[in-house]
């Protein structure tokens, strides 16, 4: 179910925005996949911390 739910967190998070902007600057510098890999370790970092979130979120509903 976790990764149902972290799938689906590429529309809130604006994951198109994050790939535009990697995209704009290896334009720039002509480092793609230097650029891709720092676009994914930033999707990365905000769905683990996302997940934590929600982790405790879900266990405070639960207990009422």
């Amino acid at each position: 179910m976790n990764t149902l739910k972290a799938t689906a967190l590429v529309s809130v998070i604006a994951g198109g925005d994050l790939l535009t902007i990697a995209q704009s600057i290896s334009g720039v510098n002509y480092k793609v996949i230097e650029m891709l890999i720092v676009a994914s370790i930033w999707y990365l970092l905000v769905i683990a911390l996302w997940s934590i979130a929600q982790y405790f979120i879900e266990r405070k509903t639960a207990e009422r």
